[in-house]
């Protein structure tokens, strides 16, 4: 074993190796993570990676992609992704700045019970953009997935009219990255939240009245608590909106009424 193979065997990386080697004919989730990663690499570090597409099927592109990252860092190149060179992968990814390198999907979906580094990073990215959409929760960034970041997600969701069912797959991961670089950038991308179906009114509860509390707070700085509940200061605060908006002024969010706050709330973003 060469000096090198040892100091990769003695890195405490997140995640850590699986226990199995990857190689070719291998077909699990954790070979999309490492596709995933190599992709990172070669974007922000070595362009001669070729780029590879995130299947997890461990193919001769895959193989090829190893050898060549083996050669680069010093590895014997058998295309094979031991603990050694699993490591060095894992390693090599997590030191590159953020935007160059964790922004590329990882290839897993996450979900209830996921943990680690990326995990942590998607909490402090949905923790940045519900300062600007205070109708997502705020959570501690604990590299844990569980119910306060399953949340955060579905209401991400709900905002850019995705599929919200609370996961962190690549089209959710990307349009987090996405909106959160356009809001660095001060390019806030305005929302598409699909009227709920049914009208709101006092008593209804839910991410639609968490929708409404923000939007009004925004819109009308109406100073309501984003909690989900349709009380009689959010009836009110409804109320003097549909009123200066020549609506009928009822206190209910029906179509209307959603679509004119939808259209002022993106204004004033």
């Amino acid at each position: 074993m060469t000096d090198l193979e040892k100091n990769l065997l003695a890195l405490n990386v997140d995640p850590a190796y699986p226990g199995t080697p990857l190689s070719t004919g291998s077909s699990t989730t954790q070979v999309a993570r490492m596709q995933s990663y190599l992709n990172a690499l070669r974007a922000a570090k070595y362009a001669s990676l070729p780029l590879l597409t995130v299947d997890s099927k461990y193919g001769a592109s895959t193989a090829n992609a190893v050898k060549t990252y083996q050669r680069i860092v010093g590895l014997k190149p058998d295309g094979v992704i031991g603990n050694a060179t699993w490591n060095a992968i894992v390693y090599d990814r997590s030191q590159l700045p953020d935007g160059a390198n964790g922004d590329t999907w990882v290839g897993v979906t996450m979900k209830n019970g996921a943990s680690g580094q990326d995990v942590n990073r998607m909490q402090g990215y949905l923790n940045s953009l519900a300062k600007v959409y205070t109708s997502i929760n705020t959570q501690g960034a604990d590299g844990k997935y569980g119910a306060n970041m399953r949340d955060a997600t579905r209401r991400f969701q709900h905002l850019f009219a995705m599929s919200a069912d609370g996961q962190l797959g690549q089209m959710s991961w990307n349009k987090i990255v996405d909106v959160k670089n356009s809001v660095n950038s001060r390019a806030v991308p305005g929302v598409l939240y699909p009227y709920p179906g049914a009208t709101l009114r006092r008593g209804s509860s839910g991410d639609a009245v968490r929708f409404i509390q923000s939007e009004l707070n925004k819109v009308d700085n109406a100073g309501l608590t984003v909690d989900g509940q349709f009380g009689a200061r959010t009836e009110s605060a409804v109320e003097a909106f549909q009123q200066r908006s020549g609506l009928k002024a009822d206190g209910i969010v029906g179509s209307q009424t959603w679509a004119a706050l939808m259209t002022a709330y993106n204004k004033a973003l």
